[in-house]
């Protein structure tokens, strides 16, 4: 099983920057490779942006597999559009699941795991799992 991982896109509110054309190239050798899945870890944004967030959203959800998304700090700086980014990033709450293999993205976006997140993440009784 092929499973890509990408953190860190950073990506601002304009699309014509050096971050933006990382992403679409990261896009093209994804598709070239066709995992079974990818895990795009925290910091998708450069501040919490919604454009950007929209942007990243539509180019992962026109890949051919499955995407698992994560919230990193940088989507959550901004207090306004902070519970926005958080639920629109966070991908698959309850774990993407292929064959016997579960992938669980996993919030640590504050520094540690608050409560309700140690909860979401016990309520899944997940017998093999790999947290992100």
């Amino acid at each position: 099983m092929k499973i890509a991982l990408i953190a860190d896109s950073h990506l601002s509110d304009t699309a014509s920057t050096p971050q933006e054309e990382s992403l679409n190239w990261a896009l093209e050798e994804l598709k070239r490779i066709a995992p079974d899945a990818c895990v795009w870890l925290g910091d998708i944004t450069a501040c919490g942006a919604p454009d950007a967030a929209m942007r990243f959203r539509r180019k992962i959800d026109a890949l051919p597999f499955p995407n698992v998304t994560v919230p990193g700090n940088s989507e959550l700086r901004t207090a306004d559009t902070a519970n926005a980014m958080e639920r629109f990033l966070m991908s698959h709450p309850k774990g993407l699941h292929l064959g016997d293999l579960s992938i669980v993205g996993m919030d640590t976006s504050h520094n540690k795991i608050f409560p309700p997140e140690r909860e979401r993440l016990n309520s899944l009784q997940l017998k093999d799992r790999i947290l992100l």
